[in-house]
């Protein structure tokens, strides 16, 4: 039985990946502990770490270790803690073991950390993984699929909250982002913001003559949705996450990158989707002026 331990207990996710791995789906691996990691400094985290510890013990029957045992016990690490500006530093602890590591989104705060996560990863022997919920999203994966080559546009919408420790589309934004990148297959050549009330249009033009769109809407009430034009000129659309299945999809993919040692996303794609946050944020800045 591969022992997968959590590092964090100030993030929701904590709780659902451990229900979805531990459903009884999965027969050789579980998540058996987590390391009480929180951020006194950021008021969400310490907010949330009393009662989302008392759930991972009381109701998932997790053991709770401090992180140097829970690195001896354990064979993957989900590093969940909501603080992303101590992702570089966590996975630079983590990689001492050598072992698997999933990061939550963001996979750090900058592509520069990003790239310095990817440069240990290569110097100790370590994997690593990060993406985005709604990339996996079965619904969305399952639409996605049905497109053999990029679409010629592509629109996506959906909630855009903003969160103080995360910078711009760090926080929800980066659901929007990797949709697109899932999609669109790499990074655009050109990215243009409009920021209107209620509502942030990100547009973007990629090398081959595609072109994608993001719609955020500031009151957090659309649900996500995509719309593609095809290379025959017809659309397809991809609306309303299915009920229950937002973790599964990801959960799935985590816990096969912990078996087989490799990474669904390429390295080259998580550190696009951080370069494209910072360049999205960027121009929302210089708008802001």
């Amino acid at each position: 039985m591969m022992k997968i331990g959590i590092i964090g207990c100030d993030s929701s996710h904590s709780l659902s990946f451990t229900k979805v791995i531990n459903s009884g789906r999965f027969k050789q691996t579980a998540v058996t502990a987590f390391a009480p990691v929180f951020s006194e400094d950021i008021p969400l985290s310490a907010k949330r770490k009393d009662r989302i510890q008392t759930l991972l013990i009381q109701e998932q029957g997790l053991a709770e270790l401090s992180l140097e045992k829970l690195c001896e016990e354990c064979d993957a690490f989900l590093l969940l803690a909501l603080d992303p500006y101590k992702r570089l530093s966590f996975f630079s602890e983590l990689s001492k073991w050598g072992k698997p590591v999933f990061i939550d989104k963001p996979l750090s705060i900058t592509l520069a950390e990003s790239k310095e996560i990817a440069d240990i990863s290569i110097k100790t022997g370590t994997p690593f993984m990060s993406a985005s919920a709604l990339r996996f999203e079965s619904g969305f994966q399952r639409w996605a699929n049905t497109m053999e080559h990029p679409p010629l546009s592509l629109t996506v919408k959906g909630p855009l909250l903003f969160e103080k420790t995360f910078p711009g589309y760090s926080w929800y934004g980066i659901h929007l982002t990797e949709m697109i990148m899932a999609v669109m297959g790499g990074m655009p050549d050109d990215v243009h913001a409009e920021l209107k009330p209620g509502v942030e249009i990100i547009s973007m033009h990629f090398q081959n003559g595609t072109k994608a769109v993001l719609q955020g809407d500031l009151a957090g009430e659309q649900p996500f949705s995509a719309e593609a034009t095809l290379r025959d000129g017809s659309s397809i659309i991809w609306k309303n996450l299915e009920p229950g299945t937002l973790f599964e999809g990801i959960a799935n993919a985590s816990v096969h990158f912990f078996m087989m040692g490799k990474s669904s996303v390429t390295q080259r794609e998580m550190l696009q989707s951080i370069e494209l946050v910072e360049r999205i944020n960027h121009k929302r800045k210089a708008l802001n002026k």
